[in-house]
């Protein structure tokens, strides 16, 4: 993947930006993105923050932190609605419907901001495209939060170069701006509200069919932050929940897509067995994982260098051998019908 130049920043698309936060039980972690919002060097005009029903105190501390600043001018358009439906999906179409600006951005509630990311990201959001993906980094000190963001940063990487070429691929929909008027042309999640998780893919998809153009945000000021899963049992029961919309997609290539990343992956784990059958294929096996592993150290490496993060050596190798076990676990657990996230049973 190429650097992407910084653009300069000029502030002119700050006043058609809504930011929309669907949030759920997130009552450790939702003042903490209002403070970085009011903090920005330019303060969004509109926030609207959409509680999923939450059952901890978010909701009332979302409504106590408004009602402390309802003297302050700039944060006359922020407030907080209920869904009208249930789950993350119908939580954005309630926040685009009550929205009065032309762009939409979406956030989750558990993001971290830096002063300068409203101005930033806000410049990228031109008229010559429908939609743009924002950068998201994954934070924490455990060692499976450090796999986590390796991992991460590789799933992004190969959806952001897929989006170079104008096709779909993996993003976040933890940071994820539309052209509202795409998202009703496109009928939002009409098709695809039964599955729990894709509120970035989906849409993506039907925005990239339409011929629309979509851009990617790499820029330093405009990436953001969150917290990954403190285990591997949390990333997994993640993991599950992203990895169970494969089965709705309805086109080919992305099914093909899933399988063939399944099969990579049994295809290493076979080859850590093979050695202790026959000891003649050690030297192929060596070379095969030597060229995987000094791809993705390139990949990894530039990702880390240009959010001046330090390479993770140990992550590193920890997840060059856990991954492939860890993928088809996952894959096992999607046959599952049902899965808990955030204190509600979906489906996957």
């Amino acid at each position: 993947m190429k650097e992407e130049k910084d653009v300069e920043v000029t502030g002119h698309q700050t006043t058609s930006v809504s930011v929309l936060i669907p949030f759920r039980n997130e009552e450790k972690n939702i003042i903490q993105l209002l403070n970085d919002l009011q903090s920005q060097t330019k303060i969004p005009e509109e926030v609207i923050l959409i509680n999923d029903h939450s059952t901890d105190q978010g909701s009332e501390l979302v409504k106590q932190w408004l009602q402390q600043h309802v003297d302050d001018e700039s944060l006359k358009n922020w407030k907080c609605v209920l869904n009208n439906g249930e789950g993350k999906k119908k939580a954005i179409e309630t926040g685009v419907n009550q929205s009065i600006k032309s762009w939409v951005t979406t956030l989750d509630a558990d993001v971290r901001l830096s002063d300068k990311w409203f101005e930033t990201f806000s410049s990228y959001l031109k008229n010559d495209v429908a939609a743009v993906a924002g950068w998201v980094n994954l934070m924490g000190k455990s060692i499976a939060q450090r796999c986590q963001q390796l991992e991460f940063s590789m799933l992004l990487a190969s959806g952001f170069a897929n989006l170079k070429y104008q096709k779909p691929g993996m993003l976040s929909g933890a940071h994820f701006a539309f052209k509202k008027e795409i998202f009703k042309k496109v009928k939002g999640y009409a098709d695809n509200l039964s599955v729990a998780s894709g509120d970035d893919e989906f849409l993506l998809r039907k925005i990239i069919e339409r011929k629309e153009k979509v851009g990617i945000c790499m820029h330093l000021h405009a990436n953001v932050s969150t917290e990954a899963a403190k285990d591997f049992n949390a990333m997994i029961t993640q993991r599950v929940r992203w990895a169970g919309k494969w089965k709705h997609h309805h086109d080919w290539q992305t099914k093909f897509l899933a399988i063939s990343v399944a099969l990579l992956q049994l295809f290493w784990i076979i080859t850590i067995i093979i050695p202790f059958f026959n000891f003649n294929f050690v030297l192929l096996v060596v070379v095969a994982w030597l060229i995987k592993m000094l791809g993705e150290f390139s990949v990894l490496s530039f990702l880390r260098k240009k959010w001046s993060q330090p390479f993770d050596t140990i992550a590193f190798l920890c997840m060059q051998f856990l991954y492939p076990f860890l993928v088809w676990w996952i894959v096992l657990l999607t046959t599952r019908k049902t899965t808990i996230w955030k204190g509600r049973p979906i489906k996957v």
